[in-house]
């Protein structure tokens, strides 16, 4: 009896922690040079992964990505949000661009190593080296939105999923829904100010799609139609 109550409190004490956990995963250390690692470096050293997990800008030859953080409660780092919103800034400014922003789903986060980023790196990359977006001189940009998809350690994280979503549709009508409006009144000004070629696409996997979703659902009036959910 006695080791079962262990158990319990055990149990009770490990979604204590970790679901009141607040911590930022990203530092927020200047960019390294460009030409210091590639996406294929990144994914194989050791140390280019710890030097990456002090920055939230990822600078590379081809592509620039910013990972920026928001907290179960809606709440940004203002010091992560203006490196990326500096970097995005400056990428778009008077360049033909495409920006895609990607909100990742359950299970993932914003770690150097997350399987979501890591595949969205790859995307980037495929897109900026393609002939067609060479050839018109288009930038690559990636903006990744990190959330807390992880919430405990495995096997129970698989009864996370309806806690999860709450907390991604909650971050949606906060504080992701204010820095996707910002994300896009920088890019109205970029191309308001220049002739030059932007596009700016926003992508949402599985409850990341929710997030994204309850960002945009509230800023909704009359025709909704171009509004689609769903779930992947």
């Amino acid at each position: 009896m006695m080791l079962r109550w262990i158990a319990v409190l055990s149990f009770s004490l490990v979604i204590g922690c970790t679901s009141t956990s607040r911590y930022q995963v990203r530092g927020t250390e200047p960019p390294l040079p460009s030409s210091n690692f590639t996406v294929d470096q990144l994914e194989t050293s050791r140390d280019a992964q710890l030097n990456f997990e002090a920055r939230s800008v990822e600078e590379f030859d081809d592509l620039s990505v910013g990972v920026l953080e928001i907290t179960d409660d809606g709440l940004v780092n203002p010091a992560q949000k203006k490196q990326v919103f500096d970097m995005v800034s400056k990428r778009i400014d008077d360049e033909n661009g495409l920006v895609i922003v990607f909100v990742h789903g359950w299970h993932h986060g914003p770690h150097v190593c997350d399987r979501d980023l890591a595949c969205f790196r790859r995307v980037l990359h495929r897109l900026a080296s393609s002939k067609e977006l060479v050839a018109r001189n288009v930038h690559v940009t990636g903006v990744y939105l990190g959330w807390r998809g992880e919430s405990l350690v495995a096997p129970w994280n698989n009864f996370t999923l309806w806690n999860r979503k709450s907390i991604a549709q909650n971050i949606g009508r906060t504080g992701a829904k204010e820095v996707l409006l910002e994300l896009d009144a920088l890019y109205g000004e970029a191309k308001r100010k220049s002739n030059h070629a932007l596009t700016m696409v926003t992508v949402g996997h599985s409850l990341g799609g929710a997030l994204v979703f309850s960002a945009m659902k509230g800023l909704a009036s009359g025709d909704a139609s171009g509004i689609v959910e769903g779930s992947v």
